[in-house]
């Protein structure tokens, strides 16, 4: 559904996959011609099936970056913005029903503030149903969400200045 609803971008932008896991979704775009993938993921393990699964595709164009994804964006967001790159960030952190996680998905409305409006196509984010981001968080508008059972995808575009 998320590869579908951006295709068309898909050769022209840099796809940033925040809690990277097995890199599904960003493996999946660059099958569909994405431009740059980056992944963050923070489990040194799975970072290596993430390396393997992009073997597999034969692709240079992507980067995995171990380390905790809340941290490791910062600097990634500087380096983007140096290069002046159209950007979507698809972020599905730890469901906020997993122990430790409780606040995890207020962590991820504070990113909204390090987001680049200028540059940022569209923020998609994973998160249990029964969670409702507000509607505009910092300079964004909630555009749709799709629940899929358990879990829905929740996609954000810059407001219009």
């Amino acid at each position: 559904s998320f590869i579908s609803s951006v295709r068309a971008e898909l050769p022209y932008i840099h796809l940033v996959e925040m809690f990277g896991g097995s890199g599904s979704v960003g493996i999946d775009a660059l099958s569909n011609h994405l431009k740059f993938a980056t992944f963050l993921e923070m489990n040194t393990d799975v970072a290596k099936v993430l390396r393997r699964n992009l073997s597999n595709l034969e692709a240079n164009n992507n980067q995995v970056i171990v380390g905790n994804s809340f941290e490791t964006i910062k600097p990634l967001i500087e380096k983007i913005v140096s290069k002046n790159e159209e950007v979507i960030f698809y972020i599905d952190p730890p469901f906020d029903i997993r122990e430790n996680q409780e606040n995890i998905y207020e962590k991820v409305i504070n990113l909204f503030e390090l987001f680049p409006q200028d540059l940022t196509l569209l923020i998609a984010i994973e998160h249990i149903s029964t969670f409702s981001f507000k509607e505009e968080i910092g300079s964004f508008i909630q555009k749709k969400k799709k629940k899929f059972g358990n879990t829905t995808l929740s996609y954000f575009i810059p407001k219009e200045s």
